[in-house]
């Protein structure tokens, strides 16, 4: 909860880290001549944080401790009902089916 509070609250200047970073990342892989490689590929990069967020969540949604799985399933939807709108539309195609 604290995370996605962060992201929530720092939204803007991580974005423009981000996609300083990005830039960068780009610009090497085309003069090695490869494709850009990140995670949940094609979601922006800040799209790309709370995705990771949720990955890890969901791994603890199917923790073999009851506690532990019935905290983070609380955690996840309460995270996905305050800044779940942060997200861009094809995003949630993602956090949806992978």
């Amino acid at each position: 909860w604290n995370i996605s509070d962060y992201f929530f609250q720092r939204g803007e200047a991580i974005t423009e880290e981000l996609e300083r970073e990005e830039a960068v990342l780009l610009k090497q892989a085309q003069d090695k001549g490869e494709p850009l490689n990140r995670p949940f590929h094609p979601a922006p990069p800040f799209d790309c944080l709370w995705l990771c967020l949720y990955a890890k969540l969901g791994e603890l949604c199917v923790d073999p401790r009851p506690a532990v799985r019935k905290s983070a399933g609380q955690t996840m939807f309460s995270t996905i009902a305050a800044h779940g709108t942060l997200l861009q539309p094809p995003t949630w195609n993602i956090v949806v089916w992978k």
